[in-house]
């Protein structure tokens, strides 16, 4: 069973890292880089025990990453943080 606690700071660091809707702009690296690490952190525990604590620690750390990496590419886009997109339409590619 998943504590509050770490996916909580999961979900704030998703917030903080992709939070931009049409009226507002939450985006806030070095907030979504704190919180990745809070979660990551506090599910080292339970990870121990629980195969889905084992899964979201392996999905905070591929955001946590993610998020440093947009943080030391800040202003540029860079291929290196998503090697997987090529700039066709990623819509298509998820069907």
């Amino acid at each position: 069973m998943l504590t509050a606690d770490y996916l909580s700071w999961f979900l704030e660091g998703k917030i903080y890292a992709f939070g931009a809707g049409e009226f507002s702009n939450v985006i806030d690296l070095d907030k979504s880089i704190a919180a990745y690490t809070n979660a990551a952190k506090h599910v080292s525990p339970d990870a121990e025990k629980s195969e889905e604590a084992k899964r979201l620690t392996a999905e905070i750390r591929f955001y946590l990453g993610l998020a440093q990496c947009a943080k030391s590419n800040a202003g540029t886009f860079s291929p290196q943080c998503f090697p997987l997109w090529n700039g066709a339409n990623i819509t298509a590619a998820s069907k």
